[in-house]
C-alpha cells in the first residue's frame, strides 16, 4: 500500500496521466503552432485587440504579415484561414502520388456558374479555391515574371509605379529566380561506383532559350522571351536542390520566431486561427466593427481588416457587407488557356548530347494587333528523359510547370526526343459586360450567394486563335526552322491526339476541342482599384472600398486589366506596399499616443 501512496503522490508532482488518445493533425499543429479551441473562446470573450485581423493564409496573407512584422514586431496580428493543416509544403516537393489530392475534393467553388457558362463552347468552368493553410500556393506552378510597363496598360499610374519599385522586395520573399541560376543536379550512381552529377537545366535549356530569343521576329505576335522566372526555396545547405515555393512553410517560422521574440520581449506572438469561414462584416455608418465567422463573433475594435483571400470571395464578402460599394464583381476577367503536346527528334535540334534527364522552361510573351490591351503568353517547358518510368520522381519534382507536364505514356513513347508542353494564357477581354458577378438570392448562405458567369467575345475569339497559332508557330518555325533535309526523316514536329479511343503522336496538328482547356484561371478584377471618380472602380488607391474606413482588399480582384501575366508577384508586390502604408500610419499613431501619455504623466 506505501508503494500506491507512493505513486499517487508522484502523480499529484507532475507524473504523466492518459490524454487525448486519438489526435488529428490539426490538433499536433494547434497545440504548437494555431490558435487552439480555448485560446479562440478566450479571444471572442475578452474582446481582445489587435492591430491587423488578416483574412487568408497565401502569399498575399504572407507577404502582407512578413512586411508589417519586419518593420514592427510588436503588432498585434490576428491571421484567419477557412481551411484547416492539409500539406507541410508544397505538394511538387512530396511524392508524385500526392498529386492525386489535388483537385477534386481539395477544390472549392463559392459561387454557382450560369447556364451559359457550363454550356460554353471552350470555357465550361472557374477553377475553385483551395481551402486550406497555404491555399492555392501548395499547388500553383510557382512561375513568377514581372509584368513590363507596356503590359500594365490601362492601369493607374500611381499603381503601376508601386508595383514596379516593390517587384524586387516581392522577388526576395517568394525566392523568384531565372532558372539558370539554381544549381540543381541529379545524383547518377555509375557502374564504377563513382557518382556523377548531371544539371537538370543545361544544354536543352541554354540552347532553347537561346533560339527563342534570337529568332522571335520570325513570329511577329511574340513581344519578349526570357528564362522562367519561378518560385522557389533554394537549399542553403548543399545548394543542390530546389523546391517550389508555398506560404505555409514561412508561415510557420514567422509563427516560431514572434514566439520567441515575445518571450524575451522584443516582439508579440502571431496568431492563426484555423477552420474559421468569415461569413460577413458586420458594420456601423461604414466603419466594420465585428466579423461574424462559423466559430462566433469576433470584435474588431481598432484593428484594420485585410481581405487577402482572392478575387471572388472578398466581392462575395464586401457585396453582402457592404452593399453601396460600387461596381463590385461587374468586370469579371480571367484567363483562358491551351495547353499543346508537341516532340521533337533530338536529331532535328541539333542541341548536341544530352544528359539522361534535362528540363528547360522559356517565358514567351505576345500580343495582337501590337495592342498590349490583347495579350498572351505561352509558358513553354521542354523534357528530355531516357528513362521515363524509373526517373518520374525526379522529373515530376524538377517539373517547371508541374500543372503542364507530359503523360506518361507521352514520355515513355519519346526516346530519342524532346517532349515540349506548351501553357498558353490568354487575357479575357475586361470590357465584356457579360462577364460578372452577381446575387443568387435564392441562396441563404452569404459564403456562396454569386452567380459567375464567363463567356467569350468576339474579341476573346480572336484573341485565343492568334495565341494558338503562335504557339504552332513557335514550334515550327523557331524551335524547329524549315530545312530541306531532316536528320530524322520525318516532319520535325510531332504532335500529341487524345480521343477516348486511342492515343497517339501524329504529324497534323490535333483539333482544338482537344487542346483547349474548358476552365478558366487568375480570375481577377472583381473589386477594380481606382481613384473615387473612377467610374469602374470599388477600391481606391488607398486599397480600401469606396466609402469603407478600415477595410483593405489585396490581390488580382484589384486588376483594372488582366493582361495574360502570372499574377502572383504583383498581388505579392502590392500587399507589401500596403503593409508599408498602414504599418507607417500605425507607427505615427502609437507614437502619437506615446506622446501624449508622456505629457499628462
Amino acid at each position: 500500500m506505501e508503494g500506491v501512496a507512493a505513486a499517487a503522490d508522484r502523480q499529484q508532482h507532475g507524473c504523466p496521466t492518459h490524454g487525448l488518445q486519438s489526435p488529428t493533425a490539426q490538433n499536433v499543429m494547434e497545440s504548437v503552432y494555431f490558435v487552439s479551441d480555448s485560446e479562440w473562446k478566450s479571444i471572442l470573450e475578452s474582446s481582445e485587440q489587435f492591430d491587423f485581423i488578416v483574412v487568408g493564409t497565401g502569399p498575399c496573407g504572407l507577404a502582407f504579415v512578413q512586411r508589417i512584422l519586419q518593420s514592427n514586431p510588436h503588432s498585434r496580428i490576428l491571421v484567419m484561414e477557412r481551411g484547416g493543416f492539409f500539406l507541410p509544403e508544397h505538394f511538387q516537393t512530396l511524392p508524385p502520388e500526392f498529386a492525386l489530392t489535388i483537385g477534386g475534393l481539395s477544390e472549392t467553388f463559392p459561387w454557382t456558374i450560369t447556364k451559359d457558362t457550363a454550356t460554353g463552347e471552350y470555357i465550361k468552368f472557374q477553377h475553385g479555391m483551395i481551402p486550406f493553410f497555404g491555399g492555392r500556393s501548395i499547388l500553383w506552378s510557382g512561375w513568377c515574371p514581372e509584368p513590363s510597363k507596356e503590359e500594365l496598360v490601362g492601369w493607374p499610374p500611381e499603381v503601376v509605379s508601386t508595383a514596379t519599385k516593390y517587384f524586387p522586395s516581392a522577388r526576395e520573399l517568394m525566392n523568384v529566380a531565372p532558372i539558370s541560376s539554381l544549381q540543381n543536379f541529379i545524383k547518377k550512381k555509375q557502374s564504377d561506383g563513382t557518382i556523377s552529377m548531371s544539371p537538370v537545366y543545361s544544354d536543352l535549356h541554354s540552347n532553347l532559350t537561346q533560339s527563342i530569343q534570337d529568332n522571335l521576329d520570325k513570329v511577329p505576335t511574340l513581344t519578349r522571351a526570357i528564362e522562367a522566372p519561378l518560385a522557389v526555396d533554394v537549399s542553403q545547405t548543399t545548394g543542390l536542390d530546389f523546391k517550389k515555393f508555398a506560404s505555409n512553410g514561412p508561415f510557420i517560422e514567422l509563427i516560431q520566431q514572434q514566439k520567441e521574440k515575445e518571450q524575451d520581449g522584443s516582439g508579440t506572438r502571431l496568431r492563426i486561427v484555423n477552420n474559421c469561414t468569415v461569413e460577413q462584416i458586420l458594420n456601423q455608418n461604414s466603419q466594420a466593427t465585428a466579423l461574424k465567422t462559423s466559430r462566433g463573433i469576433l470584435n474588431i475594435g481598432d484593428a484594420k481588416l485585410i481581405l487577402a483571400m482572392g478575387s471572388i470571395p472578398p466581392a462575395t464578402l464586401i457585396a453582402n457587407s457592404f452593399p453601396a460599394v460600387p461596381n463590385v464583381g461587374k468586370h469579371l476577367s480571367a484567363h483562358f488557356i491551351s495547353s499543346i503536346a508537341a516532340r521533337v527528334s533530338v536529331q532535328d535540334l541539333d542541341y548536341g548530347a544530352l544528359n539522361d534527364i534535362e528540363l528547360g522552361a522559356v517565358y514567351i510573351a505576345g500580343v495582337v494587333d501590337n495592342d498590349h490591351r490583347k495579350q498572351f503568353h505561352i509558358q513553354l517547358s521542354a523534357f528530355h528523359d531516357t528513362d521515363p518510368k524509373n526517373n518520374a520522381r525526379l522529373t515530376f519534382m524538377y517539373a517547371p510547370d508541374v500543372v503542364a507536364t507530359p503523360s506518361k505514356k507521352q514520355l515513355q513513347t519519346s526516346r530519342g526526343y524532346v517532349v515540349f508542353i506548351l501553357s498558353c494564357i490568354g487575357e479575357m477581354d475586361v470590357d465584356n459586360t457579360d462577364n460578372c458577378l452577381v446575387k443568387n438570392h435564392k441562396d441563404s448562405d452569404q459564403t456562396t450567394n454569386i452567380i459567375l458567369n464567363l463567356t467569350t467575345s468576339k474579341a476573346d475569339e480572336n484573341l485565343w486563335d492568334v495565341m494558338d497559332k503562335s504557339a504552332f508557330s513557335l514550334l515550327e518555325k523557331i524551335i524547329t526552322p524549315p530545312t530541306k533535309d531532316s536528320p530524322s526523316g520525318h516532319k520535325p514536329v510531332q504532335y500529341w491526339h487524345e480521343t477516348s479511343d486511342e492515343s497517339k503522336w501524329c504529324e497534323e496538328k490535333p483539333p482544338k476541342h482537344q487542346y483547349r482547356i474548358p476552365a478558366t484561371v487568375h480570375e481577377s478584377s472583381t473589386l477594380m482599384i481606382g481613384s473615387e471618380d473612377d467610374e469602374k472602380s470599388s477600391v481606391g488607391l488607398d486599397y480600401r472600398p469606396h466609402g469603407v474606413d478600415n477595410v483593405y482588399v489585396t490581390g488580382a480582384g484589384l486588376w483594372p486589366r488582366s493582361g495574360s501575366w502570372n499574377p502572383t508577384l504583383t498581388m505579392v508586390a502590392l500587399a507589401q506596399h500596403l503593409a508599408d502604408n498602414l504599418n507607417s500610419g500605425q507607427q505615427k499613431q502609437h507614437k502619437y499616443a506615446e506622446h501624449h501619455q508622456t505629457a499628462r504623466g
